[in-house]
């Protein structure tokens, strides 16, 4: 068998011009096709289908595999581990065909570069004829990375698993169960109210199936915020500065933890804070299965972020697609409070899809530019950086773009 990796399933055509040039021939009715947004399906799938890019593969299954030019990987711990569940997914022998860009590109926007990828499979592999693929052959170890996304494909399924546990034991949901299954990870002991909100993710039973499009959904929103909060950290910090972080409305704490897992940064504390006791119970089964590496360094606080209690000052606060979720009148006392938490120094990073007719879920809670930016400007100066690569631009440029706002403390 032999699979073609896009970035949605509407570069089908796109991808397979690309790899006419690269002179890669293949099959297009034989071939698995995978997308990294748009597609649903698990394994298996059949060539009818589109599955998701970070469904689980089982091993030695494909002789080929190819990652397109559609798929923007950063050179990052995340994205090592999605090539790691590629390779290891291909037959010996068989290979791993990924894309590339210049030294100069990589170094730009944070994509890997031909060098990159041959450090991190240990071997110089075959470049195509277009000289934007390099050919890896399946062989000798599987290149070691550490990711929570190691762990969510090794457990693929987990949110579905845990919602059927939640659901079955509802009834008995108390403030006791609750702090138990925080209590681990607990950034502190507190009572807990257990408020509606933090329960009204609990799909019904008929809704289970949608639970693994929500997965893969968490899956692909983590790789781009993980890469651009690296960049961000080393943009602003000296490298050896130990960081303090905090991802409000984090969902499994998936993003607060790759950073604590980036090793060219000092990060001693990272907190997720978020509000649905679903995910905290996907938080507590990660943090078990990683405790070795987490413990004393990641932590989780249930509780609305509006509602949050600093308990220290922070070098990052981030809030990524969460703001949204804020109560209007509570926007900019939230927003306030986390300022006066940052270090001299520190930084405030935004991201918000801004409000657009192409978006139906959460439109109405959506922030137009001018209402974000009127609850941002009176703090400080507002950076932009592209979500889509390690690039700063200018406002203009950012217009109605989801991009990252960036607000640096003055020290």
């Amino acid at each position: 068998m032999r699979a073609l990796y896009l970035s949605h399933p509407g570069k089908r055509a796109d991808e397979l011009a690309f790899l006419a040039q690269a002179q890669v021939d293949l099959d297009p009715d034989r071939l698995l096709i995978f997308a990294q947004s748009g597609g649903t399906g698990g394994w298996p799938i059949s060539t009818d289908q589109v599955g998701n890019a970070y469904c689980p593969l089982p091993p030695d299954a494909f002789t080929e595999i190819i990652v397109g030019s559609s798929v923007r990987l950063f050179a990052s711990p995340w994205s090592k581990a999605f090539l790691r569940h590629l390779y290891k997914a291909v037959v010996p022998g068989g290979t791993l065909a990924v894309s590339f860009v210049s030294d100069a590109e990589a170094a730009r926007k944070g994509y890997w570069s031909l060098a990159g990828l041959r450090a991190l499979f240990g071997q110089d592999g075959e470049c195509s004829r277009n000289g934007q693929l390099v050919i890896i052959t399946r062989e000798g170890k599987l290149p070691k990375v550490d990711s929570v996304l190691d762990w969510n494909l090794r457990n693929h399924g987990i949110l579905l698993t845990t919602a059927v546990d939640l659901l079955a034991n509802r009834s008995t949901i108390d403030e006791e169960l609750v702090r138990d299954i925080c209590r681990p990870m607990a950034l502190r002991e507190h009572r807990l109210t257990i408020e509606p909100i933090m329960l009204q993710d609990l799909p019904q039973q008929s809704q289970l199936g949608e639970l693994l499009d929500r997965e893969a959904y968490f899956n692909g929103g983590v790789g781009y915020k993980s890469a651009l909060l690296r960049h961000i950290a080393k943009r602003y910090f000296e490298a050896d500065q130990p960081l303090r972080v905090i991802d409000h409305g984090g969902g499994s704490g998936f993003t607060a933890v790759e950073m604590l897992l980036q090793r060219d940064l000092q990060v001693t504390k990272a907190v997720c804070c978020d509000v649905s006791l679903l995910l905290a119970m996907v938080t507590s089964k990660m943090f078990a299965d990683m405790r070795e590496c987490l413990a004393d360094r990641f932590f989780f606080e249930l509780t609305p972020i509006q509602d949050f209690d600093y308990d220290e000052d922070y070098d990052l606060i981030s809030f990524l697609g969460s703001l949204l979720y804020v109560p209007r009148e509570d926007t900019e006392q939230t927003l306030g409070r986390a300022w006066d938490s940052l270090r001299p120094g520190g930084v405030l990073v935004i991201h918000e899809n801004i409000k657009s007719r192409s978006y139906t879920r959460d439109y109405d809670l959506m922030f137009t530019v001018e209402e974000l930016e009127g609850f941002l400007r009176p703090l400080a100066h507002i950076d932009y950086y592209l979500s889509t690569a390690t690039i700063q631009i200018t406002k203009e440029m950012s217009g109605t773009k989801s991009v990252f706002r960036v607000l640096q403390k003055a020290d």
